[in-house]
Order: structure tokens, then C-alpha cells, then sequence
């Protein structure tokens, strides 16, 4: 048997508003390895690998137009990388057959 559990918490307003950076940059990282990767899709090559991906956010931090990247945790920002990844690398099992059950959509 499965058990769930809730938890709710309160924080305060400078953390809230250290989370909500800390979200809305690894939905950036995010969202800028699927593009990628789906540009080298649509283009009929394989999705980037990790250390591509983690070379653009690498890049993307010391860039002038994104220095704000620089002021979130490394880690959470691979972690983000490495989801995306995990994303692909389901998608691509789930159409080949690699991977059991229904063929997924590309992440998006």
C-alpha cells in the first residue's frame, strides 16, 4: 500500500521571493535545453547529450544578458539539465519500443 502524506508550509516573504527565482531560472534552463532539443529533433538529428546541455547553462551564466543565472545554485540549475534530458531520453525509448506502455509526446 501507498501512503501520501501533505505537507504545508509558510515562508517568509524574502524566501517566497528566493524560491520563486530560483523556479523561474530553472524553468528558463529548462525550457531552453527542450527548444534546443527539439530544433535538433525537427532537424532529424539526436537530442544534445548532459554535457552539452550543461555547457550551455555554463555559458548561458556568465553571459552579459543573463547574469541572473549566476545568482542560483549550480546544482539546481543541472538538475534542471538533467530532467530534460530524462524527458528525451523517454520520449525516444517510448517510440522506438524501447520503453513498455503508450508512446509519449515530445516534452514541451
Amino acid at each position: 500500500m501507498t501512503r501520501g502524506f501533505r505537507y504545508r508550509i509558510y515562508v517568509t516573504p524574502r524566501v517566497e521571493k528566493t524560491l520563486t527565482r530560483v523556479f523561474g531560472c530553472c524553468r528558463r534552463v529548462y525550457n531552453d535545453y527542450v527548444r534546443l532539443a527539439d530544433s535538433e529533433y525537427q532537424g532529424g538529428r539526436p537530442h544534445p547529450s548532459y554535457a552539452v546541455g550543461w555547457s550551455l547553462v555554463s555559458e548561458a551564466r556568465t553571459a552579459p544578458e543573463t547574469p541572473w543565472l549566476a545568482d542560483v545554485p549550480a546544482h539546481v540549475l543541472a538538475a534542471s539539465v538533467k530532467n530534460a534530458t530524462v524527458a528525451f531520453d523517454n520520449f525516444f525509448a517510448s517510440q522506438t519500443g524501447k520503453r513498455k506502455g503508450h508512446r509519449s509526446a515530445i516534452p514541451g
